[in-house]
């Protein structure tokens, strides 16, 4: 993970100044930066958001209190999202809330960026959603916090990690559980379709590739889903996606792991094949 500074009340008073006219002013006002420090707690990405709405709220003519806030971004995201709403209700706007917020648990608990393909597969799998198309009716609502076009090379991702993280632990605390057992029965269903041919190694999917391992660890999958990833299917969509036998080597030597968690004379089967494959 990349440990991002925070930002000082100069950096803040600093990010308010480059955006011009008429947030200059509250750049000299040492209460509002103050308190941009407390409610932002230095994140450079929360500073932007907060630096963004005073910008709209200052050209519109609109009073600015920030004294009703709570600190952290889980309060700026859910006031944010109210907000929101509320707003596309006047405008007339309609959008399928149990889709929105079906996508965004996804989105939450995704390891990397989802193609496209993989965001639909994953709302049939997880939530039972059918959609045709996850740009404009699913995600348009959330573009503010996620970031990419779903085609191969810039996937669905959130764009910053604290969101995730809210996410996690306080909007879908509840659903936790389900999500990545959905995510770790997408995986392994994919995982079977690559090794039987149903699904080409041309068209397997780079998420799975990457990250379906971790989430067999995340659900404690047993060890019979981990020897599937070494599958010669899965080993050709590996050497297809980086050219080479390293990636499938980490996912045999996971799946080595999982095999070793289980006594010597019931696993000893597995533990020969992921030997010799490595």
């Amino acid at each position: 993970t990349l440990e991002i500074s925070k930002l000082t009340e100069t950096g803040i008073a600093n990010v308010l100044v480059t955006l011009g006219p008429p947030l200059n002013r509250l750049a000299g006002d040492r209460d509002v930066v103050a308190r941009l420090a407390e409610l932002s707690e230095g994140e450079p990405l929360l500073v932007r958001y907060y630096a963004e709405d005073l910008y709209q709220l200052a050209q519109s003519g609109a009073p600015i209190d920030l004294r009703k806030l709570r600190p952290g971004f889980g309060s700026f995201f859910q006031r944010w999202l109210d907000n929101q709403q509320q707003l596309w209700r006047e405008e007339g706007e309609t959008y399928d809330w149990r889709e929105v917020d079906s996508a965004l648990s996804v989105l939450a608990f995704a390891k990397g960026p989802l193609e496209s393909t993989d965001l639909k597969a994953l709302l049939a799998t997880v939530h039972s959603l059918q959609i045709q198309r996850a740009d404009d009716r699913v995600l348009r609502p959330l573009r503010r916090f996620v970031i990419g076009n779903g085609q191969p090379g810039a996937g669905y991702v959130l764009s910053h990690p604290k969101i995730g993280q809210y996410l996690q632990e306080e909007m879908f605390r509840g659903l936790a559980e389900t999500i990545r057992k959905g995510f770790a029965r997408w995986g392994t269903e994919y995982l079977d379709a690559v090794n039987s041919g149903s699904v080409t190694e041309q068209k397997a999917s780079t998420y799975g590739l990457q990250f379906l391992a971790y989430h067999l660890q995340e659900v404690d999958a047993p060890t019979n889903d981990f020897m599937k990833m070494t599958g010669n299917g899965w080993r050709i969509a590996w050497e297809r996606l980086e050219g080479g036998q390293r990636g499938f080597a980490t996912t045999v030597r996971i799946a080595y792991a999982a095999a070793s968690r289980e006594t010597l004379s019931a696993s000893i089967g597995s533990r020969w094949r992921c030997a010799l494959a490595l």
